[in-house]
């Protein structure tokens, strides 16, 4: 869903509950992207 609108570059309102669990999938799917994901725990964004 996340990255088919990216991809699509269409405007879509961000379903955060949604993007967290796509998230959360591919962090248990590629050591990598948990790597990042952990990084970023905790620190301001906006």
């Amino acid at each position: 869903m996340l990255t088919s609108a990216v991809e699509a570059n269409e405007p879509q309102r961000l379903d955060y509950g949604q993007a967290v669990l796509e998230l959360q999938s591919a962090a248990a799917e590629d050591p990598e992207i948990a790597q990042v994901i952990s990084s970023l725990d905790g620190r301001r964004l906006v």
